[in-house]
């Protein structure tokens, strides 16, 4: 992906990747990169907090991981985000895409959102695998926890709170985002909790 040079206003978190593409991470680099994720999650979160608060002009407080707080949260991100016009090569699909910072701020809203899970959910938590190496989420920090019971057995799920923020925030591509986005995504998971 290319993205045409911005002046940043949020101060972004960069993983250690080194150029490495994460599903082709050895077992050493998933755990540390995961490591690395669990120890900024509690620094990003309280950033996003501060930043989402102030702008907004609301008591810090509003923003406590509880479902509820994921509307405010998304109503800030809907003022904040920004697109841009996207390269020649994915024209086809969009002419806009979201701008590098909007991404990762993207980043630190998933943060968010899976901390509200594991908040909320006894049985959910942080966690990652390292094979199939084919899994599109492979070697990523993901919400584990999950099973949808409309199958025997059960099938376990995953969730991977990043990648789905970026879908909710692909709305905004064509104009069809609503501050309730978030939450909902939330409540439809929440289904899949198993307590």
């Amino acid at each position: 992906m290319h993205w045409n040079p911005e002046q940043l206003t949020y101060q972004i978190c960069i993983p250690p990747l080194h150029a490495k593409n994460i599903c082709d991470f050895s077992h050493e680099e998933a755990e540390a990169y995961f490591l690395w994720y669990m120890e900024v999650i509690p620094q990003r979160v309280a950033y996003l907090s501060e930043t989402c608060a102030a702008q907004l002009r609301c008591d810090r407080s509003a923003l406590d991981l509880s479902p509820e707080s994921l509307r405010l949260l998304w109503r800030w991100f809907l003022l904040a985000a920004k697109t841009e016009p996207a390269p020649q090569a994915v024209v086809s699909r969009t002419k806009k895409q979201l701008t590098l910072q909007t991404e990762y701020i993207l980043r630190d809203i998933g943060m968010y959102l899976g901390e509200v899970f594991c908040a909320r959910h006894k049985s959910l938590f942080w966690g990652h695998f390292e094979t199939p190496k084919h899994d599109f989420f492979v070697n990523q920090a993901v919400i584990m926890g999950f099973e949808d019971r409309s199958y025997v057995p059960p099938f376990k799920m995953v969730f991977e709170p990043i990648h789905m923020a970026g879908v909710q925030a692909a709305k905004i591509l064509h104009g069809q985002m609503k501050e309730e986005d978030l939450l909902q995504l939330y409540r439809h998971w929440e289904k899949y909790c198993i307590e």
